[in-house]
């Protein structure tokens, strides 16, 4: 294999085709291994359809430039720890491109986007049991950071971290269309509960109807990321979710809850802790779909917001570890609250669904939830019942009129 390696840092305007950079006087050409053993800092567009970019150990790596740029290889390959700190107009993209990105086991690539940062775009499908960071640089920077993670990454079986900086003005945005742009099954140790971790200041933007339901890849939410899913779409998180700090719900669509919530370590005996279990519903529809979703968590509802129940559901939200379960910043005090009954059989002569499930000490009154109407029933009102483990809230619907079979 013809093995040009990078011996010095391309100084600022310099084109990487600068024999001075390169050891043995090789020219970089397509059909050569490019080895970067120091410094990757490309100016311009680099389009090697033939040849193949080496990442080893190395925390030099830059990304500048004022325009849009493209990195374009036949394959990456990065063999152990990396960064790459990105410089430029936020009006403008860096595209990593062409071939796969394998990040080999123990490796990983940190993406630092720093003041006036680009929008970063990783086209390339990525694979391999390695590490993606992407993060602020520092927390001076007052600009919309955003990254997409652009393929079907089914073959990655690596951690995905995402974070950016408290006092920063904007958040760390990450746009999402697809469950497989984060990965596939987690394979790279046995901590599962965060292969994919979302830190300070994140958000997701949630462009399609999405379904996260792989078990090996659980989420770890720490220091108040976001999830703001466009109208009309629904973000399902069906795997196991730890809850570390705050979270928010934003935006018109809907996060539906189906999979475990744990919490702080991921573990089953680690008991929620204050102000670091909190889901604040801001905008949109939470909507819970099985009993270990919400146990534990402190849920906090904005003004114009819902929750929504299947119809039928025996539990609804359960929600009996914390005292302090549901609150409301609505006018009128109340929840309002939808039974969701697409695709559901419903009994002709009526049927009950549980909205919650909550302790006893919990103290929450039937007036608490305002349930909507649903056509060709009676909703009779809401009502409690004991259970094992705290009190159920049921509403009840019968059957509006008669039905009238004309032959």
């Amino acid at each position: 294999t013809n093995m040009a390696v990078c011996i010095k840092s391309l100084t600022s305007g310099a084109s990487p085709t600068d024999a001075t950079c390169w050891g043995g006087g090789v020219l970089p050409k397509e059909g050569n291994d490019f080895y970067f053993a120091y410094r990757f800092n490309p100016f311009k567009n680099w389009d090697f359809t033939q040849s193949k970019l080496i990442f080893d150990n190395g925390y030099g790596h830059y990304w500048n430039g004022s325009a849009t740029m493209d990195l374009n290889a036949k394959a990456y390959y990065v063999l152990n720890p990396c960064s790459i700190t990105l410089y430029g107009n936020k009006d403008y993209y860096r595209r990593w491109r062409g071939g796969p990105l394998t990040l080999a086991n123990g490796a990983s690539m940190t993406f630092s986007l720093q003041n006036l940062c680009p929008q970063l775009r990783i086209e390339s499908e990525v694979r391999g049991n390695g590490s993606l960071l992407f993060k602020t640089y520092n927390d001076s920077a007052n600009y919309c950071y955003r990254m997409t993670l652009e393929n079907l990454n089914t073959n990655w079986h690596g951690r995905l971290t995402v974070y950016g900086y408290t006092s920063s003005t904007y958040p760390y945005n990450t746009i999402l269309g697809d469950a497989r742009n984060w990965g596939g099954e987690f394979l790279a140790d046995t901590n599962t509960y965060s292969a994919v971790t979302l830190g300070t200041n994140t958000c997701v933007y949630v462009t399609n109807n999405v379904c996260f339901n792989d078990p090996t890849r659980g989420f770890r939410l720490k220091n108040s990321p976001q999830f703001r899913v466009k109208e009309g779409f629904t973000l399902t998180l069906s795997n196991q979710v730890t809850y570390a700090g705050m979270v928010t719900k934003s935006g018109e669509g809907v996060l539906e809850l189906g999979g475990t919530a744990r919490f702080i370590d991921g573990q089953a005996e680690t008991a929620p802790v204050e102000w670091t279990n909190v889901l604040a519903v801001a905008a949109g529809a939470l909507k819970v779909s099985s009993k270990e979703a919400c146990d534990g968590l402190a849920i906090s509802f904005a003004e114009g917001t819902k929750l929504v129940i299947p119809a039928g559901s025996a539990y609804g939200l359960y929600d009996v570890k914390w005292n302090a379960p549901l609150t409301t910043a609505a006018a009128d005090g109340k929840i309002a609250v939808e039974i969701d009954t697409a695709g559901a059989a419903l009994p002709e002569d009526g049927f009950t669904t549980t909205i919650a499930t909550l302790s006893e000490t919990a103290g929450v009154s039937t007036d608490l939830f305002k349930v909507a109407r649903i056509p060709g029933y009676k909703m009779m009102g809401v009502t409690t019942r004991p259970t094992e483990d705290g009190v159920a809230y049921d509403v009840r619907f019968a059957k509006f009129g008669t039905t009238f079979v004309i032959r």
